[in-house]
């Protein structure tokens, strides 16, 4: 990505970020609006895309966001404004932390997004989920 020319980052990671913002870049319309989580949020701006209202930085089991009126309030959000793209990284190494179906169920939205998103386009440790026409809902 242009924007980060000369960062240096875990090599699995660069290719699938890399990867990932020429996607969006290339297929997703600019108005669409993405969640990208739990880490690699910096896709926002290398994809030129608006951030996702309301969604803390990075997401952290138990932690980020925390219990409480934070967490409540971004569930609520998501649910009443849900984005038309999910953006998910799954790095192996870091599944005790940041492994996105159980930061889903502890966010309380693994039934919310298994009902209303498919998946679209994977590459290694990266997704991308559509959400579904409203027809379309199992």
């Amino acid at each position: 990505t242009p924007g980060f020319k000369g960062w240096r980052c875990n090599a699995g990671y660069g290719a699938g970020f890399d990867k990932v913002v020429a996607y969006v870049r290339q297929n997703i319309p600019a108005g669409d609006s993405i969640f990208i989580y739990p880490d690699m949020t910096m896709m926002y701006g290398a994809a030129d895309r608006p951030s996702y209202k309301g969604a803390p930085f990075i997401f952290q089991l138990k932690v980020c966001p925390p219990d409480g009126f934070v967490k409540d309030r971004f569930r609520e959000s998501f649910m009443i404004s849900p984005p038309m793209w999910i953006i998910e990284h799954q790095p192996p190494e870091l599944a005790d932390r940041i492994e996105p179906g159980e930061l889903l169920s502890w966010l309380g939205l693994s039934d919310f997004v298994a009902g209303h998103y498919a998946t679209h386009w994977e590459w290694k440790d990266f997704k991308i989920l559509r959400r579904r026409p409203e027809k379309e809902k199992p």
